[in-house]
């Protein structure tokens, strides 16, 4: 089994220029590789930095609770409310683990489901702004992935 998406670290130029492209974004361009300066568990406990008012974002796609197979990508599609496009953008967690950083307007992600094994998983998403602190607005839903061919 493929592990989970690790995030080399390379400049902040990249990241940007990687999600101010057109289309859905893909673990391939979606800026995955940046160094992230922040400790995220720390952060989730913490609650992250004051949201911005009018600021908001949930999971549209899939549903809570939806169970997804692992031979296709699965399309996580997220709306949002009160985000800077010039800077904000949203990361996508897998089971508390980074999994994307998404930006330009983007609002689907094609997440790679094959390295997930069987079972409940849980899908967390949160607004970041250009220094990559997030805000403490998220979204959370629950997939089960079926392995079974």
């Amino acid at each position: 089994m493929t592990p989970i998406f690790r995030i080399p670290a390379v400049s902040t130029a990249l990241l940007f220029g990687s999600l101010l492209a057109a289309g859905t974004a893909t673990a391939a361009d979606t800026g995955m590789a940046h160094e992230h300066h922040h400790d995220h568990a720390a952060m989730d406990s913490a609650g992250g930095v004051p949201t911005p008012e009018g600021m908001s974002i949930r999971i549209v796609a899939p549903a809570d609770g939806a169970t997804v197979a692992t031979d296709a990508p699965l399309t996580v599609q997220v709306s949002t409310e009160g985000m800077d496009a010039s800077g904000d953008h949203w990361h996508l967690y897998v089971d508390g683990e980074l999994q994307a950083m998404v930006g330009g307007g983007r609002t689907d992600y094609a997440l790679d489901t094959s390295a997930l094994e069987s079972g409940n998983h849980e899908l967390k998403v949160t607004i970041s702004n250009a220094s990559h602190d997030e805000y403490d607005t998220q979204a959370r839903a629950m997939i089960v992935v079926d392995g079974a061919e």
